[in-house]
């Protein structure tokens, strides 16, 4: 049994069967303490502070990409946060469906109809999508 974790009670609320995968916190990235982490990993949610010389450097690689006009490419999902402090939530989505082949969310559950209905579009669409969900879609409240 899983001690009590906010991030399982959520993914749980999500569509996701936690009592085979489950999120577990990392004390360290030295040896011995990677050795208390269950196996398999299949997703690492690391927590960054947020500073002005973060911010500016986030915001100088958005300017360099949209000035490209070349979108970046990657077969990893991707989504941008476009909700203040929602940073954990976003780090489970990209989680969830970056394995989504591995963890199956359950038929008609939240990430099952997100997951689907944001296929295919771009990180900033999804984005918008989760914080502004049209008429009928899930909601993630």
């Amino acid at each position: 049994m899983q001690p009590r974790c906010v991030l399982n009670d959520f993914a749980t609320k999500l569509g996701i069967d936690t009592a085979q995968y489950a999120f577990c916190d990392i004390f360290g990235l030295d040896s011995d303490l990677l050795c208390m982490v269950p196996t398999p990993v299949l997703a690492v949610i690391k927590c960054n502070l947020i500073t002005p010389n973060t911010e500016a450097a986030t915001k100088k690689e958005d300017d360099e990409q949209a000035s490209s006009g070349v979108a970046a490419s990657c077969p990893a999902y991707y989504m941008k946060q476009t909700i203040g402090n929602a940073c954990g939530t976003i780090a489970v989505l990209h989680g969830l469906d970056n394995n989504r082949d591995t963890m199956k969310p359950a038929a008609g559950s939240f990430l099952d109809q997100f997951f689907t209905a944001t296929a295919g579009l771009d990180p900033s669409a999804c984005g918008a999508y989760l914080e502004h969900p049209p008429e009928g879609a899930p909601s993630i409240l």
